[in-house]
């Protein structure tokens, strides 16, 4: 199993979209879903460190946090790979050499985890103090 089904499976089976300007404007959730996919996977993948774009991170972070879904939901997306590595490996035997790179993948998958998690609580702060001021601005208004 790719990791394109196994995200299909937790996110929709049409979770991925083709990365276009329309995708982006008519499916935003499904399309920033989609560059994160890649971008993580090809990050991962290539030799030496992750160079996982920041602005993808937190375009992807910015659409979760506005979901109805819990933190753990809303990053599940980068442990998932963790679980497809295992599945695609699982009957492989694995040299001393491999082991050491998927240990790197794996550190870097926590890694990116973590960066994630912050970013995705800044956004959550971001839209409850945007309810604050709003709220604010309400009762100001309602008292004049």
């Amino acid at each position: 199993m790719g990791w394109k089904n196994a995200v299909g499976e937790r996110y929709g089976s049409t979770s991925f979209v083709e990365l276009t300007e329309e995708a982006r404007i008519l499916s935003p959730a499904k399309y920033y879903l989609s560059a994160f996919a890649n971008e993580l996977v090809e990050s991962l993948f290539e030799l030496g460190p992750v160079s996982l774009d920041q602005a993808c991170l937190e375009d992807f972070c910015k659409v979760q946090a506005v979901q109805d879904i819990s933190s753990g939901e809303a990053l599940a997306i980068i442990f998932d790979l963790k679980n497809v590595i295992y599945s695609i490996l699982r009957d492989v035997q694995l040299t001393g050499e491999q082991i050491l790179e998927l240990r790197r993948i794996e550190q870097e998958i926590d890694f990116i985890a973590l960066r994630a998690f912050s970013n995705y609580t800044e956004q959550k702060v971001r839209i409850v103090q945007i309810k604050n001021n709003e709220l604010n601005r309400l009762n100001r208004s309602n008292q004049q």
